[in-house]
């Protein structure tokens, strides 16, 4: 009976290390999941931020909840979060480079206020729900959700301050 139990909790234990390990290795952004995002902006161009995010953010959060599995689920929004915020810190950066020292002073601040509240608005969520098994794919989509919004909304900042 001993063994049995000791073999089952080395089974599970070497299940949970794998599957955590696959997981980690599928939030590495697929070819298709950074085409998805560059056709969506190319596709709205110079349209407002608000439309892109609704369109473009939007497309991806359901392209996400649509996954067989919540491990597929929380994947692509990891996938996706990535994605967004690679390009949210190339245009934060360019944009700093490009602004006066005040403005790329305030520019930092506000980005520090809007890590802060994406991090207490998600853990929100996940709180919400943290009885349930779905929790952390609730995070990971608000995580995409906002990353992205701000990424858009970051892009706005450096066509401005490239003018």
């Amino acid at each position: 009976m001993t063994r049995t139990l000791i073999a089952g909790l080395i089974a599970i234990i070497a299940l949970s290390t794998g599957l955590a390990t696959a997981q980690a290795q599928d939030a590495t952004p697929t070819r298709e999941d950074r085409e998805r995002v560059r056709d969506c902006l190319n596709r709205h161009g110079d349209a407002d931020a608000i439309v892109q995010a609704a369109d473009c953010v939007g497309q991806i959060n359901a392209l996400c909840k649509d996954q067989e599995t919540t491990a597929a689920a929380l994947s692509c929004y990891q996938r996706h979060t990535a994605i967004w915020d690679r390009l949210l810190n190339d245009w934060y950066s360019e944009a700093r480079a490009k602004l006066d020292p005040a403005s790329s002073d305030a520019l930092r601040h506000a980005q520090v206020a809007w890590i802060t509240f994406r991090d207490e608005k998600c853990g929100f969520w996940m709180t919400r729900y943290s009885s349930g098994t779905y929790s952390n794919v609730i995070g990971a989509d608000c995580i995409q959700q906002e990353t992205g919004r701000r990424a858009l909304e970051m892009h706005e900042i450096w066509k401005e301050a490239n003018l």
